[in-house]
């Protein structure tokens, strides 16, 4: 049973993230294959919605709280699900903040999971929580 949702758009966030982590020698092929079979253990359910949900929810809520569409759908399920939100990103949480919207982990804890994925005590990059 999953114990986190995210958004049909954060796989496609964690590629980017290892692929610029690849790019700029952080990460190589074999590293990624370890955080990727770390990370696909995790409680994680990835939510799907339609193409139009996102004229109808997110470009709404990106421009209520000033959040970009990759962001915005992670506000939503939060509000939607009455779910905290887990994220290192400082514009999301202040829209969280602004919502009413709980927040999972403080910075520290977040740095902790993100790094015990990486199979180290801490890591610097914070797109993978958002």
């Amino acid at each position: 049973m999953a114990q986190a949702i995210v958004p049909a758009l954060r796989p496609f966030e964690v590629a980017n993230v290892l692929r610029t982590a690849e790019r700029r020698s952080r990460r190589d092929a074999a590293a990624q294959a370890v955080f990727l079979e770390r990370l696909r253990l995790l409680p994680i359910a990835v939510e799907h919605r339609p193409a139009t949900w996102l004229a109808q929810q997110i470009l709404p809520m990106a421009r209520k709280y000033h959040l970009s569409a990759y962001d915005a759908p992670c506000l939503e399920l939060a509000i939607r699900e009455g779910l905290p939100l887990a994220t290192l990103d400082g514009e999301l949480r202040e829209a969280a903040s602004a919502a009413g919207v709980g927040q999972r982990w403080k910075w520290k804890e977040i740095r902790w999971k993100i790094g015990s994925i990486y199979g180290r005590a801490s890591h610097s990059e914070s797109s993978l929580c958002q």
